[in-house]
């Protein structure tokens, strides 16, 4: 009760002033009338103090509505990040959490249906990124082109020398088929392989360019989950140690299936024909993993994890990437598509492995 607003029971009743009625009644009068005072006096006291307590919590909820909000982003290996948001005020009482969408991952469709999401994930964020490249686009196109082109010319050398080493004047018809043979589907292997690998590499060696390019394009689709994985530390060095195994898996995969099809591509026309749609099926395959690495390493998938994912949704990352495949392997111009294929896997993130998760 605040002094101010304390009754003043010295202050003479006007009943007993005047001297109206006997003395008893005078007495109760007073008596009732001082309780009634201080009643009065205590309601208005706690109406005034309640009162201030309102005020100075508006005060404070003013003064904490300006002042700066920091955030924090923790992500986790399987599902997507968690935002805290807290309010740093020396008179805050406490701080304020809030959550943000979660994301995991999503399951995966039937084959059919799943190539066809990943063909207009590719078309449609292809051409997304045509009408608006990025201004990475041009480095990393020239980083590709030149390894592309390093790659094709040292790979074909290499067949062609182990060729005619093979080959004599002695050598037998069958033998000198099979050689040809050979070298017909290792150098199909060599066009489809080296820009992979030129993309592993540059991805290592230059890993800013891709997640420039992937992230300026998630966040056209899906600004909060972009900045959700941008903040994310991701696999961190490790990443460079999971890429060097990524493609050291690839090329055991590319020397499986050549020996592999091997016997298919001494077979005119159908033979070559299988031969080289198993290789546009598995380079496909390890083109869109690679176009993938940024999202992988943002989420914290290591090999293992990256390779149970793919396997999930092997139909949808072929899909997605055997327009890309079919145009790298022409020499040259194919490389000027790295560059959207990598914003356009923005789009096979956002519609065909991801989902918000509902909790």
């Amino acid at each position: 009760m605040s002094p101010g607003c304390s009754p003043n029971l010295s202050r003479q009743n006007p009943i007993a002033v005047g001297g109206v009625g006997n003395g008893s009644d005078v007495t109760k009068s007073s008596s009732r009338r001082a309780v009634s005072l201080t009643r009065h006096n205590f309601q208005r006291s706690t109406l005034t103090r309640l009162n201030g307590d309102l005020a100075c919590h508006m005060e404070k909820l003013q003064l904490s509505s300006r002042l700066p909000i920091s955030t924090t982003l923790r992500c986790s290996r399987i599902t997507a990040c968690r935002r805290q948001v807290n309010i740093t005020a020396s008179d805050a009482d406490d701080d304020i959490t809030g959550e943000t969408k979660r994301y995991t991952l999503a399951r995966p469709e039937p084959p059919l249906v799943a190539l066809v999401q990943g063909l207009k994930a590719a078309v449609g964020g292809g051409f997304k990124s045509l009408k608006d490249p990025s201004g990475s686009y041009r480095s990393m196109t020239i980083a590709i082109v030149v390894a592309t082109l390093a790659l094709d010319a040292g790979g074909v050398t290499v067949v062609r020398q182990i060729g005619s080493g093979l080959v004599t004047e002695d050598t037998g018809f069958l033998m000198k088929a099979a050689v040809v043979a050979a070298e017909a589907s290792l150098d199909v292997g060599v066009v489809f392989i080296a820009p992979v690998l030129a993309i592993a590499a540059v991805q290592q060696v230059l890993p800013l360019l891709g997640e420039s390019l992937f992230f300026g394009a998630l966040k056209g689709i899906n600004k909060e989950r972009a900045e959700q994985l941008e903040a994310s530390e991701g696999l961190s060095i490790r990443g460079i140690g999971v890429g060097i195994s990524r493609t050291l898996l690839f090329l055991r995969w590319q020397a499986a299936l050549f020996l592999l099809t091997l016997p298919l591509a001494a077979i005119p026309v159908a033979g070559q024909a299988a031969a080289s749609l198993a290789q546009l099926t598995l380079s496909s395959y390890m083109l869109g993993w690679e176009m993938l690495d940024v999202w992988c390493d943002k989420s914290s998938f290591d090999l293992e994890n990256q390779k149970r994912i793919m396997d999930d949704h092997k139909w949808a990352v072929i899909g997605f990437a055997a327009p890309y495949t079919l145009l790298l392997a022409v020499p040259v111009v194919g490389a000027f598509t790295v560059g959207f294929a990598q914003s356009a896997a923005a789009n096979l993130v956002s519609d065909v492995l991801e989902e918000e998760l509902n909790e």
